[in-house]
């Protein structure tokens, strides 16, 4: 079977329009946009003329390089899921949505504070989406605390203030 591909400008054109009609903001549609010139730049430098799914898995191995996934920036992984997005496309014809949730548990006693306060936010009758929104932002605080091997609530201080804000991430 002969592998799918296309001129990218063909099939981003494409996929914007399959994401218009699916309702995404333009803001959404931008961000995909912006991801795919970077696919662009890519292909370019490589002299290739044609988006296929062997691209855009060159293109991702190139853009991780010999780092772990999970060590990767959050654009990085934004990137990621644009080209992917790219790939699911050529090959389907549609795009599946995403919205499920990933939820590592928050270990430890430093973990065990950041539940109880999530327990204790509960009992206000916060909704399911602010308790996301919390565990997110607990998930990436805990993730530092951990590379910076801090594992006690009385360890954290102001020196730990090299944690980037959630807003600074995007």
């Amino acid at each position: 079977m002969e592998e799918k591909q296309k001129v990218l400008e063909v099939l981003t054109s494409e996929v914007v329009g399959y994401l218009r009609k699916l309702s995404y903001s333009e803001s959404r549609i931008s961000q995909y946009r912006s991801a795919w010139l970077r696919v662009a730049a890519f292909m370019e430098e490589n002299d290739l003329t044609h988006y296929s799914a062997i691209v855009g898995e060159a293109f991702i191995y190139h853009l991780i390089g010999d780092r772990k996934y999970d060590n990767l920036d959050r654009w990085e992984k934004a990137i990621i899921q644009c080209a992917n997005t790219l790939t699911e496309f050529l090959e389907t014809g549609a795009v599946k949505f995403r919205r499920c949730k990933k939820f590592r548990d928050l270990q430890g006693t430093v973990g065990q504070t950041m539940r109880d306060y999530i327990t204790y936010k509960k009992s206000y009758g916060i909704s399911d989406i602010t308790v996301d929104g919390y565990k997110l932002c607990f998930q990436h605080f805990l993730s530092y605390l951990e590379d910076n091997d801090i594992h006690d609530v009385c360890s954290i201080n102001l020196n730990c203030t090299r944690f980037k804000r959630h807003s600074e991430l995007r």
